[in-house]
């Protein structure tokens, strides 16, 4: 194979490189939000039998539990926080357990379904940095930071 074969083999090479990484940066770009908020309220939700039930929500003026069945277990909480343990006891009620945080910002509240994990960390009221995930049908906080 001539230089000049190879050296155009390798132009095409680093040309569709360079359109994949561009493709990739891109995905990143639009699929990825940081934004700075308010945390306004956070909800427990459990699905069972393909029926949506809150269990409970935690807001600015207390924790309202929904779930009756979990009236004692939520008692006498201000702040709800939910360990590996206290998930195991409302997955036996229900098949899936959905954490949601609602942020307020200028253009309102919006609700994201995040992780047990970034659900633990925020706390109704404090100033968060969140990543959300747009790219999927319900977006999603892959990343919260706080600053207390």
């Amino acid at each position: 194979m001539s230089i000049v074969k190879r050296l155009l083999m390798l132009k095409w090479i680093v040309a569709v490189l360079a359109i994949v990484v561009f493709a990739f940066y891109c995905y990143y770009t639009l699929a990825f939000e940081t934004s700075e908020d308010f945390v306004d309220c956070k909800c427990i939700v459990g699905i069972s039998n393909s029926l949506v039930h809150s269990i409970l929500l935690e807001t600015p003026f207390g924790v309202i539990v929904k779930d009756s069945d979990f009236k004692l277990l939520f008692s006498n909480q201000s702040e709800i926080a939910v360990n590996e343990s206290l998930e195991d006891v409302l997955k036996r009620k229900y098949s899936k357990i959905l954490y949601y945080v609602s942020i307020e910002s200028l253009n309102g509240t919006l609700s994201y379904l995040t992780s047990r994990d970034c659900f633990n960390k925020a706390r109704v009221g404090d100033l968060v940095r969140f990543k959300v995930f747009r790219f999927v049908e319900i977006p999603t906080v892959v990343e919260l930071w706080c600053y207390k």
